[in-house]
């Protein structure tokens, strides 16, 4: 089923995100789409980022940013996002000791990418802490409870300890952002909703 959206049109866009982009400067964002396209209605939802590109593919969102592995997908991509470890280092943490993990729950690129990278090093790890929220993930991180892949610049405006170095932890690839947009949209609106949501939230 494709969607569809036009500019010259009032129906609702259904615009999807990882709940974190909630974080960036979301007001400037929508003040400015607000002024360009005075009838257009978003409606956001923030979900987990392999679940927003389904639904892109099968036409429940109309415009979506997530995150995945680098790929070589038709879907824009529009920036990438160092990764690093976070967490405090606990005294009594060996380094031949299962990685405790703080992370989304399965479909986020964030734990992807941890247990990619744990698996290529084998390195054991078991799950301290699966988070419902950005919140409850950097509390948990912040807690002790375990160490978050997460990007630098997500974790250091947390003030989340740098944690890879000093427990030895496995290098992480950069995750990529991708801007999907639903088949039968009109892309030329669509992209530039999207030019306005990266430009103000300094996505790329």
């Amino acid at each position: 089923m494709a969607a569809t959206c036009f500019s010259t049109s009032d129906e609702r866009i259904r615009l999807g995100m990882p709940a974190d982009f909630l974080e960036r400067d979301f007001a400037s964002a929508f003040g400015d789409i607000r002024s360009r396209f005075p009838k257009a209605r978003l409606s956001v939802r923030t979900d987990l980022s392999a679940r927003l590109a389904e639904d892109i593919d099968h036409g429940r969102l109309d415009l979506a940013f997530y995150k995945r592995a680098p790929s070589n997908a038709a879907d824009a991509a529009i920036a990438f996002e160092p990764m690093a470890w976070f967490g405090k280092v606990a005294t009594s943490h060996q380094s031949n000791d299962p990685v405790p993990l703080v992370a989304f729950a399965d479909g986020c690129a964030y734990r992807d990418e941890a247990l990619r990278s744990l698996h290529l090093m084998g390195r054991e790890w078991t799950t301290a802490c699966e988070a419902r929220s950005l919140s409850a993930l950097v509390g948990a991180v912040k807690a002790g409870l375990g160490y978050a892949a997460l990007p630098i610049r997500l974790g250091e405006r947390k003030s989340l300890r740098h944690a890879g170095d000093l427990l030895d932890l496995p290098q992480l690839n950069a995750v990529e952002l991708a801007l999907g947009v639903a088949e039968g949209c009109n892309l030329p609106f669509a992209r530039a909703i999207g030019g306005i949501i990266t430009e103000r939230c300094a996505l790329a």
